[in-house]
């Protein structure tokens, strides 16, 4: 369902700069705004990753005190959106809509029909439908681009995630020290029969191919041009 249990805030002009976005509700309801990411989000990002605590980051960056230089900012926020894929959820209710989470992957050269993607989300909106709504975006993005494996790494001790993507009947190779995740893009195929967790996904993404269509360049707005 798409029903939000808050209201949604309108959103100020100077906030335009990404008219693509639009309004998902997390597993409780909350809103969070949704967009492809933009050179603007440098900021974010680092705000964002000062939010992690060291075991998330560590479980994600595999180190407990990851840094981003400029250039790394700069290459994270300057993406074409068709090879290279990045979209990012806001918070709608703060004043300078305050980072969430980020999903993002880029094509690969040798494999044009696989991609690698990563996946961030803060601590505080972590284990509510944030990670799921992300990788619903990047399969839907992927399907649209003739991309049909999502290729990830994964620590050995990330229990979590491990588990999730064995529910989405991805394919893991083991070695020592990280594990390489290739997650086949669901479809909706009458033949197949999908796993709950691959359902889910399904539909979301399907949820968000309706919730796309209404961007908040439809929405009110306050302040002036």
């Amino acid at each position: 369902m798409l029903a939000m249990t808050l209201p949604i805030p309108p959103i100020p002009r100077s906030l335009y700069t990404r008219p693509e976005a639009f309004f998902f509700p997390l597993n409780d309801g909350t809103p969070i705004l949704l967009g492809p990411v933009i050179p603007d989000d440098a900021d974010r990002i680092r705000v964002g990753l000062s939010r992690m605590s060291s075991i998330s980051k560590y479980l994600r960056f595999f180190t407990a005190t990851p840094t981003l230089t400029d250039e790394q900012l700069h290459y994270l926020t300057h993406v074409d959106q068709i090879n290279h894929v990045a979209w990012c959820a806001t918070d709608p209710t703060t004043p300078t809509l305050d980072g969430l989470g980020l999903g993002r992957f880029v094509r690969s050269p040798a494999e044009p029909d696989t991609a690698e993607f990563a996946i961030a989300v803060i601590d505080s909106h972590q284990r509510r439908g944030l990670g799921a709504i992300l990788l619903a975006m990047l399969c839907l993005q992927a399907s649209q681009r003739h991309i049909r494996t999502l290729r990830g790494l994964v620590l050995p001790e990330n229990d979590f995630l491990h588990n999730w993507m064995y529910a989405l009947d991805a394919r893991i190779r083991r070695t020592p020290d990280v594990y390489e995740v290739d997650l086949p893009i669901p479809t909706p195929d009458p033949d197949l029969c999908p796993t709950a967790a691959q359902q889910h996904i399904l539909r979301t993404m399907f949820q968000l191919r309706i919730a796309m269509s209404h961007t908040i360049a439809e929405k009110p707005c306050k302040g002036s041009l």
